[in-house]
């Protein structure tokens, strides 16, 4: 964060499974400690913020599929401050994309928001003029559209993966996405020649720790 703040422009962070953690059940859910962590270290985890005719929200997906009082609040503070626009264009940042390969996909677990949210979502995007819904997390590049949603999952600026996972929609880049919003929105995912396109399945030791000492005890029998 003391990096962060060192940026000469105006930031908006929203947090990602490896800042508070991710589903139930995974080594690593969503709690207290590490929400309040992320709260006193980086700010809200979810934030909205007017520009001209614009009004940009970020959102907490990891929260997204637990059903429990901070996704419940979530909803609840999202409905308000779309309802509240004032005939402004939104659009609408988070960590995790709504699918991988399509918009009524199944469970996709680690990858996505569960069925449930996603499609409580949409409802909200219809209903609210939503124009954009821009996302990460997969370390795949792509743009398409959901009715008159433009959605946009950006490339990580860390790593792009290998043979680690499957196939999927979009492009192995490393850089960062240009959103242009006037009367209309527009996306420019864009590569960054600064940036080494490591492959994550080389350091996953080195990202995933926790994951490699479970796993030292059965490597030593």
């Amino acid at each position: 964060m003391e990096l962060m703040r060192q940026l000469s422009v105006p930031v908006l962070i929203v947090p990602g499974n490896h800042d508070v953690g991710h589903l139930p059940g995974s080594d690593q859910p969503v709690d207290t400690a590490r929400l309040e962590r992320w709260r006193r270290l980086a700010g809200p985890d979810y934030w909205v913020s007017d520009h001209g005719n614009w009004r940009l929200i970020g959102l907490n997906s990891l929260l997204f599929g637990h059903g429990d009082t901070e996704e419940v609040a979530q909803f609840s503070w999202l409905e308000e401050v779309l309802a509240a626009r004032e005939g402004r264009r939104v659009a609408i940042f988070t960590h995790k994309p709504l699918f991988v390969d399509d918009a009524h996909e199944g469970d996709t677990g680690y990858w996505s928001i569960r069925p449930a949210p996603r499609q409580r979502l949409y409802d909200l995007f219809a209903a609210h003029d939503v124009a954009l819904f821009a996302s990460g997390h997969l370390h795949w590049a792509w743009k398409g559209t959901f009715e008159n949603t433009a959605l946009v999952w950006g490339p990580s600026s860390a790593f792009i993966i290998d043979k680690l996972e499957r196939e999927m929609p979009g492009e192995r880049v490393v850089g960062a996405v240009i959103h242009t919003l006037s009367e209309d929105v527009s996306s420019e995912i864009v590569t960054l020649p600064e940036l080494t396109p490591y492959f994550i399945d080389e350091v996953i030791h080195e990202v995933y720790p926790r994951a490699v000492s479970k796993r030292v005890p059965e490597a030593a029998q």
